[in-house]
């Protein structure tokens, strides 16, 4: 059985979440400013687009990765998925994101 965290194990998680999500939106707003000024797009549709990009990041990552395991000839991605971690000893999502 798995021990339970205590709550404040669990208030701390969350805190650090919430501080990471607030560090990246800030982030995310300056970058938004950078991107409507240099290409001379309105705030707000600066602001639709990088929010476009960014929920369909875990869409475009599955696309690339059956993309590139269609064109290594792989008929059924699972295989693919299988000799990525074992030859990198990771899985492809864990693979990105230490990288």
């Amino acid at each position: 059985m798995v021990n339970p965290l205590s709550l404040l194990a669990l208030i701390s998680i969350f805190a650090l979440g919430a501080t990471m999500v607030w560090f990246a939106g800030i982030h995310l707003a300056k970058t938004t400013d950078i991107l409507s000024r240099r290409f001379k797009l309105g705030e707000a549709l600066g602001g639709i687009i990088v929010l476009a990009v960014v929920t369909n990041l875990p869409e475009i990552a599955i696309t690339i990765s059956a993309e590139t395991g269609h064109r290594l000839g792989f008929s059924n991605l699972s295989h693919f998925g299988r000799l990525f971690e074992k030859h990198y000893g990771a899985e492809q999502k864990r693979f990105a994101t230490d990288r």
